[in-house]
């Protein structure tokens, strides 16, 4: 294993984390190979995406007698409302899950403390004025929390906050999807030389993404990459933006090629993902080489499902996240097939739709939702 410095914090991270979002919802026997198998291989860093007080329990199990060999993401702003993941902003509510996840994790301080989703002036607003940012400085002072980051999927709004100083950390969505300029512009015209990048030669990015690389790096913010697979589309051919498949190493080498990216956050769900994921180790330069997409057709990211879940909560208790990534799966495939039957096992679905569009409104990456829940009503037939 690698390690980088995370920006001025001081911590060595391995440039390989585990994003645990999809691991959230395994078995234990799964859950605890997994994270057991990750520290073997020398993975030291996780984001602790996990409002669900059954996963919590897990990981601090897992962690006993080992919890300062794992450097923790959390977030306060992340809880559980009616049995699903809800963003809120709320103290009063935050302050509950945060002082739940020392419990149940055993520990007595987090290694980073997200702020959680502050995508736009609004969020920032919540953030700034409902005492959230004032809560997690006051954590740091008393040494519960010894850092203070932010999660985030865009850039203007992380830009303006990244220059307050606030931040020591920025936990940042990155892959080549979201980075490259707008549809509109044809990659294979787009490939550029820049010095700031050192590096011979690299791809066109959206400017305002670029800028924020930039200014992390110079401002000693570390950034933990999220989502370098785009929830595993740039890994299928008739999924991906490009429409040409990435491996995961290709994916993980992109996010540490940007300026300011000390580890890249990859989710993972079972032993043989976190397989593919550590062969990154071992590829050769050519392997990692992700430069082929130089002659992909129009590319956009935008409108494509990461079935984070950030939509939610929904009126219906809909997980949407998860009807859509069953829908994605079914596409082409018999009825017959084991997905069918997952969907069929899901406590809501798609019919119950009300097409009140609030989730569309939340969403970060302008999903169609209630256009996919009729697509899904009509593959599923519920």
């Amino acid at each position: 294993m690698r390690y980088r410095s995370l920006g001025r914090t001081g911590l060595m991270v391995s440039e390989l984390g585990l994003g645990c979002e999809y691991l959230e919802p395994q078995p234990w026997e799964t859950f605890s190979a997994v994270i057991e198998q990750a520290m073997a291989n020398g993975i030291n860093i996780m984001d602790a995406f996990m409002p669900h007080p059954y996963a919590r329990d897990m990981l601090g199990k897992v962690l006993i007698g080992k919890r300062e060999k794992m450097i923790l993401q959390t977030h306060v702003g992340a809880i559980m409302e009616g049995n699903q993941y809800k963003q809120s902003h709320n103290l009063e509510k935050s302050k509950k899950y945060i002082n739940d996840f020392l419990v149940r994790c055993h520990t007595d301080y987090i290694d980073i403390l997200m702020l959680h989703f502050v995508d736009t002036p609004k969020h920032r607003d919540e953030v700034y004025d409902g005492g959230l940012l004032e809560y997690a400085q006051e954590l740091k002072r008393q040494g519960v929390a010894r850092f203070i980051g932010m999660s985030s999927h865009d850039a203007v709004t992380s830009v303006e906050i990244v220059k307050t100083g606030i931040l020591d950390v920025l936990m940042f969505s990155t892959n080549l999807a979201f980075d490259m300029m707008p549809a509109e512009c044809e990659l294979d015209n787009i490939l550029f030389r820049d010095e700031a990048y050192d590096q011979q030669e690299t791809f066109r990015i959206d400017p305002k993404r670029a800028e924020l690389y930039r200014l992390c790096t110079q401002m000693g913010v570390g950034i933990t990459a999220m989502k370098p697979l785009a929830a595993g589309r740039l890994l299928d051919a008739k999924r991906s933006p490009f429409r040409r498949a990435l491996t995961v190493p290709q994916c993980v080498r992109y996010c540490l090629d940007r300026p300011g990216v000390a580890s890249a956050l990859v989710g993972v769900s079972n032993l043989r993902e976190l397989e593919d994921l550590l062969s990154y180790l071992d590829s050769s330069e050519e392997k990692l080489d992700y430069s082929f997409i130089a002659n992909a057709p129009k590319i956009s990211a935008d409108g494509s499902c990461m079935y984070c879940n950030h939509c939610l909560p929904c009126p219906t208790g809909i997980n949407i996240g998860m009807v859509t990534k069953y829908y994605d799966l079914a596409v082409g495939i018999p009825k017959g097939s084991p997905v069918f039957e997952h969907y069929s096992r899901l406590e809501h679905h798609a019919s119950e739709c009300i097409a009140c569009r609030a989730c569309e409104t939340r969403c970060p990456f302008h999903v169609p939702v209630v256009e996919n829940m009729i697509k899904a009503k009509k593959m599923f037939g519920k």
